[in-house]
Formats: structure tokens, sequence, C-alpha cells
């Protein structure tokens, strides 16, 4: 990661991050990053496991019924469960 200088930072703003970053167990310099980081990050944005995992919640799929559905319809396939 190429270094970042801040000229001009007023006092009140790096004491708010170093009380931050106490608050948060990490360094000025890694709370920056995630001040930064957070700015700049899509809205809304939706990770692709969070939402299979979602949607196999919402309709109730487990291990046993695509074991159930392999052995009915890919008898094949069954060796896999």
């Amino acid at each position: 990661m190429p270094p970042v200088t801040i000229r001009n930072l007023p006092d009140e703003v790096h004491r708010a991050i170093s009380v931050r970053a106490a608050q948060h167990g990490c360094s000025v310099e890694v709370e920056m990053c995630d001040i930064l980081e957070a700015a700049v990050r899509p809205q809304g944005r939706v990770k692709l496991g969070a939402l299979l995992a979602e949607i196999g919640r919402k309709v109730k799929r487990t291990n046993d019924w695509c074991c159930h559905w392999r052995t009915n319809n890919c008898p094949q396939l069954h060796m896999v469960c």
C-alpha cells in the first residue's frame, strides 16, 4: 500500500481519531485506513456468501434435503452424500 500524507490536519481531528482508535484497540494509522475504506465502500454492498446463506435460510434447505434430492434425481451423485 502506498504511503499517504495528510497535511494540516486539525489537532482536534487528530485527537478524535486517536480516541476512536483507542476505543477500537488499534493504532491511529489503522483507524484512519478504516475510516477511509468505509467512506469509499459502495453503499448496500451485498457479499455473495451472505446472500446465499440468507436464501438457504429462507427456503429452509439442508444438506439432508440435498442428499434426498440427489438420491431421487441423480443416482450417480448419491455417493457424494
